[in-house]
């Protein structure tokens, strides 16, 4: 897969290593296309897990803008996709998922999980108390820099 971000806050959003970031601006300015894409980066190490999430699951799957789709435009014939875990397994074994936390409960999900990448697509949708219960899942011993990132749009 070969992907360039245009110049300005795309590229700027690719080349920070803080912990964690959010890149906020007006619809269409590429922000989940760059959460996806982030993803990717340690998708060649072993022991490398991922998960973007957004509020429910029929906006991962949305026409035009969803991340799976997306995803399967930049990744087929690169790693496998199961449709049923929502989940592209790469040569290495690493793994990049698709989640969402519907409920506030739906954290539970989650509960014994551990990921180095996590996203949050349209993270004023979320509740308080996800974005920061998730937290506690962004941990992993792939010897890859953790790192949570972040898109919205104004408002909300």
């Amino acid at each position: 897969m070969q992907w360039k971000p245009p110049p300005g806050p795309q590229t700027k959003f690719h080349a920070s290593n803080a912990f964690e970031i959010l890149y906020g601006g007006a619809a269409g300015g590429g922000k989940s296309e760059s959460l996806l894409v982030e993803a990717l980066r340690y998708s060649h190490v072993a022991g490398y897990h991922a998960l973007l999430l957004r509020r429910t699951y029929p906006e991962l799957e949305g026409k035009g803008s969803g991340l799976i789709p997306r995803s399967r435009e930049l990744l087929s014939g690169v790693a496998h996709y199961d449709e049923q875990k929502h989940l592209w397994t790469f040569p290495s074994g690493a793994t990049v998922g698709f989640g969402h936390l519907e409920h506030a409960h739906s954290v539970h999900i989650y509960q014994s999980a551990a990921f180095a990448y996590l996203a949050f697509d349209e993270l004023t949708s979320f509740l308080e108390s996800q974005y920061l219960y998730m937290h506690s899942r962004a941990r992993t011993l792939a010897g890859v820099p953790v790192r949570i990132r972040n898109g919205s749009n104004p408002g909300g």
